[in-house]
């Protein structure tokens, strides 16, 4: 079933829009705090996935397939999809054509409307992607249809921004709650068999630091530019940086903690789920 309506075009109207102004890095990697966020991400993905070679795998989102390239390291078959055809064509630029990357195929489709044979793929993951379908009738749709080309043995991964209540949504974001994202896949004919929290302190800092910035600085997020090469500014940067480090450590530390008081502190979690044994 398609979903060309407003909700779909404005979302893939946003992704063009970030490659014309970003490039390479439209989804994301432009500064060190999202660069700290991967690692976060990287942390939890390898302690939670286990691959077998040459299972197939299929990124939902995939951006620059930069996670595609990721999962392509692990001797697997990777196929990445993406609203944004300009994101398809920076990932297909970006990967190249040679060793464990031959494996890593791009489609330009968004996830509701992927027509994958049923029972597909091993491992689906949607890595902060659903969060950004903006339409609730789309979101569903997208999970019934990963649920769809999931092997019966296979696993879902996400990571979404799922904190404990709901909070403002964006243009390109949608607020759904921890609770929220399991109940709409286990109402799907899924089961939760891992959850765990990805960061807890990290946006908190940054946060902090944000706002330090522009109070004392005066400027506004659009005119950091401006002042970069100020002595000042630099020294500032250089104690924020200093203290990102720690607050990645930490958060790795708390993901690793079985309370789930600790866990629902977190605003980003990795959801794990699999078929009910009745799913088709």
């Amino acid at each position: 079933m398609s979903f060309k309506n407003n909700s779909y075009l404005k979302d893939k109207d946003f992704w063009d829009e970030r490659v014309q102004k970003y490039g390479d890095k439209a989804c994301g990697h432009l500064t060190s705090y999202q660069k700290c966020i991967e690692i976060l991400k990287k942390f939890s993905l390898s302690n939670e996935i286990h691959l077998e070679p040459n299972q197939k795998v299929l990124d939902v989102g995939c951006g620059n397939g930069y996670w595609c390239r990721w999962f392509g390291k692990r001797n697997v078959e990777v196929t990445g999809i993406d609203i944004s055809s300009k994101m398809i064509d920076v990932a297909r630029r970006l990967t190249p054509s040679t060793n464990e990357e031959s494996r890593i195929a791009f489609q330009n489709v968004a996830i509701e409307d992927a027509n994958f044979p049923d029972e597909s793929f091993d491992l689906i993951v949607s890595l902060t992607t659903l969060q950004h379908i903006t339409d609730d009738e789309r979101c569903i749709s997208a999970v019934k249809n990963i649920i769809r080309m999931l092997k019966p043995k296979g696993c879902i991964v996400i990571i979404e921004y799922s904190p404990k209540q709901k909070t403002r949504n964006f243009e390109h974001k949608i607020s759904r709650t921890a609770q929220e994202w399991k109940e709409i896949f286990t109402t799907q004919g899924t089961k939760l068999v891992e959850e765990k929290g990805v960061r807890f302190l990290i946006n908190r800092v940054f946060g902090l630091f944000e706002k330090f910035e522009i109070q004392f600085f005066k400027i506004t997020r659009g005119e950091k530019q401006d002042i970069k090469n100020q002595l000042p500014h630099k020294i500032y940067l250089l104690f924020k940086y200093l203290l990102l480090g720690p607050a990645v450590f930490i958060d790795i530390i708390l993901s690793n903690i079985p309370w789930k008081m600790i866990q629902s502190c977190s605003d980003q979690h990795i959801f794990i789920f699999k078929k009910n044994q009745n799913s088709k």
